[in-house]
């Protein structure tokens, strides 16, 4: 009979115990970061994609207030002086004053008046800014006044006394003013 000591069996068993895990945990690994690695290249190319969008998106909203932040500025500064200002200065030698009826009036020939334009004996012109359509109806001896649409940069000649102003639905963008000349001179 053979004697087998404790440590001859247990050198004989333990290899093929220690290879054996070693075996399953390398497998196991391989498994998980194989598709770990798969995945946290998919997050990380979707989160870059993502990024770049959002810098993109960016960029053309930061072209796009640049384009237009002239015109814009141009609309409402037109809109504050003319909402800023109720009695405007004389122009030239003529002795005249605009009285503002007031930011988001409309002109009236009366209380009873709804036409759009004094019943038809105000004239609309494209002129520009309100400074000109101001000036244009300085010019012309039978304004009595104007309505001015901001937005539209829209000049309204009124020919008839201008005696009440209405509320536009708009507020933001009419003023009404009435031209009073000193015809003593």
């Amino acid at each position: 009979m053979t004697s087998t000591s404790w440590h001859n069996f247990a050198n004989a068993d333990m290899p093929s115990v220690i290879d054996h895990h070693a075996t399953e945990e390398v497998s196991t690994n391989l498994g998980d970061d194989d598709s770990n690695n798969r995945c946290n290249s998919f997050r990380h190319h979707t989160k870059r994609h993502f990024i770049l969008g959002l810098v993109v998106l960016g960029a053309l909203c930061f072209a796009l207030g640049v384009v237009l932040r002239g015109p814009a500025r141009t609309k409402l500064q037109g809109l504050r002086v003319s909402q800023s200002t109720i009695l405007t200065e004389p122009i030239e030698n003529k002795d005249c004053l605009f009285v503002s009826m007031g930011p988001g009036t409309l002109c009236k020939s009366s209380k009873d008046d709804l036409s759009l334009d004094g019943n038809g004996t105000a004239k609309v012109h494209a002129i520009g800014p309100q400074g000109r359509c101001q000036k244009f109806c300085l010019e012309d001896d039978t304004c009595t006044g104007y309505e001015y649409r901001a937005i539209e940069e829209r000049c309204e000649i009124w020919h008839i006394p201008i005696r009440y102003a209405r509320k536009a639905v708009h507020p933001f963008e009419f003023e009404c003013k009435a031209k009073h000349c000193n015809h003593d001179s």
